[in-house]
């Protein structure tokens, strides 16, 4: 996926500015993907460089993108504001993604036990649902976490659960409390 040439510095040092944030690879290949996408955007309506961006370009490129492609695109060009690469900050005029649905900011304590009792914990699908359910009702871990999680982050000795976040590699440690490491007994 080729950047065009005139883009392709300012684009460069913002993958390399995201990396210094900590992106992953996938996250990395999205961001080019969709920098691709607006600089062709820029490009058809007669922008060929950073150095040449308006507000009315900025506006009609946008529109002519996927939604999924402004979360990008603002950060992008926030960036390119913040070390000066563009005069004008334009990341304010990108509209934002509209959700289709609201998730709940947080779930009552009836509506968290009814999670962890749904799980038929007399099999060993059922014992490893109730496991994961715990671990992300009672910790707040993504499922990502969960999913990349292995024996080796259990800390049993210190009561502590080690690891890396797969979203952004920070290193968290969690308490193993006693449900959850009962939980994983149990399935084991």
């Amino acid at each position: 996926i080729e950047i065009p040439f005139l883009f392709e510095k300012p684009f460069n040092q913002y993958i390399v500015y995201c990396k210094g944030n900590r992106n992953k690879a996938t996250t990395l290949y999205n961001k080019r993907l969709c920098c691709v996408r607006f600089f062709n955007a820029l490009q058809s309506l007669g922008c060929t460089s950073i150095e040449e961006l308006t507000f009315p370009i900025v506006v009609n490129a946008c529109a002519s993108l996927n939604s999924e492609d402004w979360v990008t695109v603002k950060d992008f060009l926030k960036y390119c504001a913040l070390y000066s690469i563009t005069e004008k900050d334009f990341s304010a005029i990108v509209p934002h993604k509209k959700r289709k649905y609201v998730l709940p900011p947080n779930y009552t304590k009836e509506e968290r036990h009814l999670l962890e009792s749904a799980p038929d914990r007399t099999s060993a699908l059922g014992k490893r649902d109730y496991a994961i359910i715990l671990l992300i009702n009672r910790l707040g871990l993504r499922s990502s976490d969960v999913v990349n999680m292995t024996f080796s982050n259990l800390d049993r000795v210190g009561g502590k659960i080690i690891f890396n976040q797969y979203k952004n590699d920070v290193p968290h440690i969690l308490p193993l409390l006693d449900i959850i490491a009962n939980a994983i007994d149990d399935y084991v």
